[in-house]
């Protein structure tokens, strides 16, 4: 969605502050929408497209924003029910696979516009299978790591201190040591 905003944006020969002007808009949100970092609602769509002369985008642009909430909200439904699986595994041995399937959707699915939501399914992914796979496999907690660093969440710091808690059985392999080193550093650091 941002860079088809962003070609508009260049298509009409405007910079990111004269859109911002045209728009009423201060000039970050201009970056923010075209970097995927806030989502455009259809007024912002509507906006864009007249301040950049290009009417006859919004019905399609709107449509792909309606497509990309849906396609979010599909993989936050996944998140959601990974997370609550995830406590059946941990605590009764119970749907381990589900809920790691579900976890893995979440944070294949949410791209950098959610990052505190790909980042929070990591974070539980790499606990699961810490808990109850091969926790040399969880080490897929350093992309959840390097997510969760953006973020000030008491919820992602207790996740990781959870993490960081359950690596310590496996602490004499060195991949799991690594993480655990990383956990300790993004908790200092936030």
């Amino acid at each position: 969605m941002g860079l088809r905003l962003r070609e508009l944006r260049k298509d009409a020969g405007l910079t990111g502050r004269e859109l911002a002007a045209a728009t009423g808009w201060h000039f970050t949100r201009v970056s923010k929408l075209e970097h995927g970092v806030q989502a455009p609602s259809n007024e912002d769509i509507r906006l864009w497209c007249e301040a950049c002369s290009a009417e006859e985008q919004i019905a399609d642009l709107i449509a792909q924003a309606r497509t990309v909430e849906s396609m979010y909200m599909e993989f936050k439904h996944l998140g959601d029910t990974g997370h609550a699986l995830w406590d059946l595994a941990v605590r009764q041995g119970k749907a381990e696979q589900e809920g790691a399937a579900r976890l893995a959707s979440a944070v294949a699915g949410h791209t950098e516009t959610y990052v505190r939501s790909r980042a929070m399914s990591g974070i539980k992914l790499a606990s699961l299978t810490m808990t109850v796979g091969d926790p040399q496999e969880a080490v897929i907690g350093a992309q959840a790591l390097k997510d969760a660093r953006s973020l000030r969440s008491r919820r992602a710091a207790d996740d990781l201190r959870d993490l960081a808690r359950r690596a310590t059985v496996f602490e004499r392999i060195d991949e799991v040591d690594e993480l655990r080193h990383d956990i300790r550093n993004v908790l200092a650091a936030s």
